[in-house]
């Protein structure tokens, strides 16, 4: 099937219409009064609307009509298509016209920014359309190193194969450019998965693989932390990437995919590259620390598979149930203690995991602790209790808990500091009224027996004094 010669027509605000770039009064060019803009191309019509009238949409204008002329000339070129009068090719040839000398007279810049700072070559290249990208930059002369505000470069935007080989190749652009963050194209793709990109520009362009960003983040650390197993072994099995890399604060690589939850990372690095599972970050934390903050329980048992340290102490005493604990993760602290964890483990100061759910509220993970068998009365260094923590950190229905399980709220410290001292002094004045409430004597009512005043619920004190 043949196809009818695409038309480009434009008209005026007036009405009229005349040449591809007619005037339009008093001099001014006709885009200065544009309102509709319509492209029969095939016989289809295709309405860019009133949203692009005047500079605002002109340089997305012109760039879908360059297109479709572009792709008209290609159906003519193949057979598909007639330019019997040479129409397409005038167009195209006035349009580039208007582009290259009539720039200031349309108000149009190629170089034009978003609110980000990027431009239409940045759009361009996210979006992988090659033929916008190379007409701006060889066309029409776009800034190849151009940087939004972020100091990316059309490379950074780049997700295809082709774009990235565009633009190193054909362009010349850096592979190893930095944006703002020292992040390169290379930290760009592995964040995001793109395999191949990742093979091209350490393979064919030669790309600097061990570059880091400005928290030491390497490839291989955000193909981790996104949980991208393919890239992970790409860069480690085929490109020889360091499997062990450290951060500036020390985390691995299995530190990001244990604290991001991503169980095939973790296999993959600990079962088929023998990670060093015991490796620890600059506050001594191991990837299972980690994993247990975050509530991660498939890793945490995948760690024990592991034979992974389950007692192991970061610089301040802490142990995965610490950890588990003070993150309110109760399902955790119940895994650890079921793999043989030491619930009752105390860290620097004392403290063990029941101190630390209460410290920040965690009713369950107390709860939990408590069912587990754990020493609901112990004391910190500081000869602190759970309520003591609890009555500090204004968390009230915590103190009731507390109480339910039969905590002493009277218990003092190694300063004399009952609960309600502590609670005072942090001005929890809920938390004081509480305290005041559950230690007043049991109401007592009366009734006269045989002349004898008796207590419904006599305390010790009521028996004797009543005879009851």
């Amino acid at each position: 099937m043949r196809h009818s010669t695409a038309k480009l027509q434009l008209k005026a605000s007036n009405g009229s219409s005349g040449g591809l770039f007619a005037t339009a009064g008093s001099g001014r060019g006709l885009w200065e009064r544009v309102v509709p803009v319509y492209i029969t191309l095939f016989g289809i019509c295709k309405p860019l609307g009133p949203q692009h009238r005047v500079l605002r949409k002109a340089t997305a204008i012109l760039l879908d009509v360059f297109q479709s002329i572009k792709s008209a000339l290609k159906l003519q070129k193949e057979g598909l298509c007639d330019d019997d009068d040479g129409v397409l090719e005038k167009q195209k040839k006035e349009l580039l016209q208007e582009l290259k000398g009539s720039e200031l007279e349309l108000g149009i810049d190629k170089e034009a920014r978003d609110n980000g700072g990027e431009t239409a070559l940045h759009y361009a290249a996210s979006g992988g359309h090659d033929g916008v990208i190379r007409m701006l930059l060889k066309e029409l002369g776009a800034n190849m190193n151009v940087s939004d505000n972020d100091g990316e470069t059309a490379l950074h935007r780049a997700a295809r194969e082709a774009v990235v080989r565009q633009l190193v190749t054909e362009f010349m652009a850096d592979k190893n450019a930095p944006n703002n963050d020292n992040c390169t194209a290379l930290h760009h793709a592995a964040d995001s998965g793109h395999e191949v990109v990742v093979q091209l520009l350490l393979g064919e362009l030669k790309a600097d693989r061990d570059a880091r960003d400005k928290d030491g983040w390497m490839a291989q650390h955000y193909a981790a932390n996104a949980g991208h197993e393919g890239v992970v072994r790409l860069l480690v099995v085929d490109l020889k990437a360091d499997k062990d890399a450290c951060d500036y604060e020390r985390w691995t690589v299995l530190h990001y995919a244990a604290s991001s939850g991503h169980e095939g990372v973790v296999r993959l690095l600990v079962v088929d590259l023998k990670a060093n599972k015991e490796a620890r970050d600059k506050d001594g934390q191991t990837a299972l620390h980690l994993a247990a903050q975050e509530g991660h329980d498939a890793i945490v048992r995948l760690a024990a598979d592991f034979k992974a340290n389950k007692e192991a102490h970061d610089k301040d005493g802490w142990t995965a149930v610490h950890f588990a604990a003070e993150a309110g993760h109760e399902t955790v602290v119940q895994l650890l203690a079921e793999l043989g964890s030491d619930k009752d483990a105390r860290d620097n100061d004392g403290q063990k995991a029941l101190h630390l759910a209460a410290l920040d509220g965690h009713e369950s993970a107390i709860q939990m602790l408590a069912t587990l068998g754990a020493d609901i009365e112990a004391r910190t260094n500081k000869g602190q209790t759970r309520h003591h923590l609890a009555a500090s950190s204004r968390h009230k229905s915590l103190i009731r808990v507390l109480a339910e399980l039969g905590v002493d709220m009277d218990a003092r410290d190694s300063d004399g500091q009952a609960a309600i001292h502590l609670a005072a002094e942090e001005g929890h004045d809920a938390v004081v009224r509480l305290l005041v409430a559950d230690s007043r004597p049991t109401k007592i009512s009366l009734t006269i027996t045989a002349g004898m005043y008796c207590t419904t619920q006599p305390t010790q004190d009521t028996k004797k004094s009543f005879g009851c």
